[in-house]
């Protein structure tokens, strides 16, 4: 083979192995964002797969289908109830960890964990450190033990 033979031949191993990279790399982006579409709070992708994984197999007949679709629906539906109720505990527990970044973390890395919990929430749409909505640099209310009276601040 002479020297444009070789070239030839690995220009195209080239171009071969760069459209093989290309295509993994966009069939990755693609399942990152399936997945991510399905972590969604509320989704209803979520809970069809949800559904389609757990009566797999059952060989359920039309009846049966129907009613177990129903059950599940009402167990998500009393689990997205209950999660509402525990909702100002929840943000409690998370202004107490927010004050105690503060008291830990200098400025600098006080704004890096600003952009962290701004990166979940884009990626995740989850609410963050911030307790009852608030961001991560709105000022903390005073000390107050907001456990023992089940009371979040407002």
């Amino acid at each position: 083979m002479t020297t444009r033979d070789w070239k030839s031949a690995l220009g195209v191993l080239l171009v071969f192995l760069l459209g093989g990279a290309a295509g993994a790399f966009l069939a990755l982006a693609w399942s990152h964002h399936r997945v991510t579409t399905l972590l969604q709070r509320d989704s209803p992708a979520f809970e069809q797969l949800l559904e389609h994984r757990l009566s797999h197999g059952l060989h359920l007949d039309p009846g049966q289908r129907e009613r177990f679709h129903e059950a599940l629906m009402a167990n998500i539906e009393a689990r997205k109830q209950l999660q509402k109720q525990l909702q100002p505990q929840i943000q409690v527990i998370n202004l107490e960890t927010r004050r105690e970044f503060q008291e830990i973390l200098t400025p600098d890395q006080l704004a890096a964990l600003r952009q962290n919990l701004q990166d979940f929430r884009r990626r995740f749409g989850a609410p963050g450190l911030g307790g009852a909505g608030r961001p991560m640099d709105a000022p903390v209310p005073p000390a107050t033990n907001y456990a023992a009276t089940n009371v979040a601040p407002e």
